[in-house]
């Protein structure tokens, strides 16, 4: 509105051109930002993401050369790959977590069976000198 009043005043300003490609920009930026916060989207990260992305799928294949999609195209790949990377860190991390508690249980079953060959051999052996002892009185 501003900027059609100033097309009116000046319209071979070279300032014109600069302040209308800024003005669009902010509000494709804006609408991607929208976009990627609202709709619906579930708490869960990766879902977060994806139905907007799948909403900016649909209106790039509607539309490739829309400027809303354009200005999508290196953000919401770009924010998939980062979210889909922290999911995958986060489950090595469990799966590491899970791994080490496997590690720590069969080393406490290891040395519970040590203990209790430990306790056999030492009953074993007072049986055998309970028996020498019988023996020989």
């Amino acid at each position: 509105m501003l900027l059609a009043r100033v097309a009116e005043i000046q319209p071979n300003s070279p300032l014109l051109s600069p302040l209308q490609t800024r003005i669009e920009n902010q509000k494709q930026e804006r609408t991607i930002d929208q976009h990627m916060t609202g709709r619906g989207c579930v708490h869960n990260r990766t879902a977060t993401c994806r139905l907007p992305f799948a909403t900016w799928m649909r209106d790039l294949s509607v539309d490739p050369k829309e400027p809303a999609s354009l200005a999508g195209q290196g953000r919401y790949p770009t924010r998939v790959r980062q979210l889909e990377a922290e999911r995958q860190a986060q489950g090595k991390a469990e799966q590491e977590h899970v791994r080490q508690v496997e590690l720590e249980q069969q080393q406490k079953r290891k040395e519970a069976l040590e203990r209790e060959g430990a306790k056999a051999a030492e009953h074993k052996e007072k049986l055998a000198r309970a028996r020498e002892t019988e023996g020989q009185g």
